[in-house]
């Protein structure tokens, strides 16, 4: 008998234990409940013509694995008047591509992989970067990012982009290269 009471006393707090660990109840949009959603760590840029892109930067800056990164290239101006240099600038091939398909750029710069994202410091008032080309000339690039912990948005991060131009000029269209695409300008 003592067992059987035992028995009957663990069952109850087994099923107590159970019944108070529910899933989570779907979040609705606008309620009072934040999403957890992932930061949107980089920002990727292409032309629709290639050569106008090296003769900005030369191909041989192209990232390898060894040296994936293309120094001091793009910056912000904080607040007592400094160049912040993005430390994490990357000019990819877009390796995916299987096809001639004219929608994906072949190349691209990567602004921000890591470190503090691009979108973060921009939702925090750093919305005009300037692009040193190593070849002499610079554009100005306005990125509009805004902090949206309550979701869903376009990107499922907590960092969507609301306006992206370059020189003042809106991108041309947006891939689907991922969630956060490849935005391509003239």
């Amino acid at each position: 008998m003592k067992y059987f009471s035992f028995l009957f006393i663990l069952l109850i707090n087994i099923s107590v234990i159970v019944s108070s660990c529910k899933p989570d109840e779907p979040k609705i949009p606008n309620d009072d409940k934040t999403w957890d959603l992932p930061l949107n760590h980089s920002l990727k840029i292409g032309f629709s013509d290639t050569n106008m892109l090296f003769e900005k930067i030369s191909k041989l800056a192209i990232g390898t694995k060894e040296n994936p990164y293309v120094p001091n290239m793009i910056y912000y101006i904080d607040n007592l008047g400094n160049k912040m240099y993005d430390q994490y600038t990357i000019l990819s091939t877009a390796l995916f591509l299987q096809s001639n398909d004219s929608q994906y750029p072949y190349y691209y710069i990567n602004i921000g992989g890591t470190g503090t994202p691009i979108s973060v410091l921009s939702a925090r008032g750093n919305k005009t970067w300037y692009i040193d080309w190593p070849k002499g000339t610079t554009d100005t690039l306005y990125a509009d990012y805004y902090e949206d912990s309550k979701g869903p948005n376009a990107c499922m991060c907590s960092f969507p982009l609301r306006e992206l131009k370059l020189n003042g000029k809106p991108y041309l269209k947006k891939t689907n290269y991922d969630i956060n695409g490849v935005y391509v300008f003239e």
